[in-house]
């Protein structure tokens, strides 16, 4: 059964599962008169799929729900966008509204998005910036926060979370101290709190992570444009041929790193 949601109960529902797929819809709708019958398939059977995690599927009435498809950004119907681990999503979900499509995006939230480094060197590939994580095993507390973040913050902007373990990075961390860096690259926004001071709760460790990873400059392509549009913002955009001209890339960036910083909420 699907779980209809309101502007009561909307921030509770999210904080208490893994992952919340969510169907904003308007019951006049034709698109949302489609999807019904397959969303509620998929409410049904997939979550029965991760019984490891705790998934559920959930509706808003935007017709009864002005307010919060409001504060949510809801302008087409039907939308869908998902909560993971008590955050919701900045992305809608924009694949195959079909079973095999909830699925995949059921599957693909649920995985883990860190990647493991085995050797020190294997930190030398990544230049376009990431996090970096140095924790006692992978059972930890502090990685298991470390963890969920990552699903989150992936989501939202091109950046890598690494992490290494036990022998590997015993030198570089107190015994018993998870420590997590955050190295920039050209793209980002230049921060000095490059290491993580807070508790290891979600919460803490994502506010963080959200905010010194910020980039300077996206990239627009097929699957994001809409996306970058809707944000109704001004736009100031490099066109460029993809194997020509990359150094006009390196001077943009430096350009809007220099003259436009104090404009970075309005562009």
């Amino acid at each position: 059964e699907v779980m209809q949601l309101n502007g009561n109960n909307f921030n509770t529902i999210i904080e208490s599962y893994d992952l919340v797929v969510i169907n904003f819809y308007a019951d006049w709708c034709h698109y949302s008169k489609l999807l019904k019958p397959i969303y509620e398939t998929a409410s049904n059977e997939i979550p029965q799929l991760f019984a490891s995690h705790k998934v559920v599927f959930a509706k808003v009435d935007c017709d009864h729900q002005l307010e919060l498809c409001s504060q949510q950004k809801v302008r087409k119907y039907p939308t869908i966008r998902i909560a993971k681990f008590g955050s919701l999503a900045r992305k809608e979900y924009r694949g195959a509204r079909t079973i095999e499509g909830f699925t995949e995006l059921v599957q693909n939230n649920l995985a883990s998005l860190v990647k493991e480094i085995v050797d020190l060197k294997e930190l030398e590939k990544y230049t376009d910036g990431f996090f970096m994580g140095y924790f006692e095993s992978k059972s930890s507390k502090e990685f298991e926060v470390y963890d969920s973040v990552a699903r989150i913050v992936v989501d939202d902007g091109a950046v890598d979370f690494l992490a290494g373990f036990g022998p590997t990075v015993d030198k570089l961390h107190p015994p018993g101290q998870a420590i997590v860096t955050f190295h920039p690259g050209k793209k980002h926004v230049e921060v000095d709190n490059k290491a993580f001071q807070g508790q290891f709760v979600v919460s803490e460790l994502l506010k963080w992570c959200t905010e010194v990873s910020k980039v300077l400059v996206r990239e627009v392509n097929f699957h994001n444009a809409e996306e970058i549009v809707e944000e109704r913002k001004s736009l100031l955009i490099l066109l460029r041929l993809k194997n020509k001209h990359a150094e006009y890339e390196s001077k943009f960036v430096d350009i809007v790193r220099r003259d436009l910083m104090q404009k970075r909420d309005e562009l």
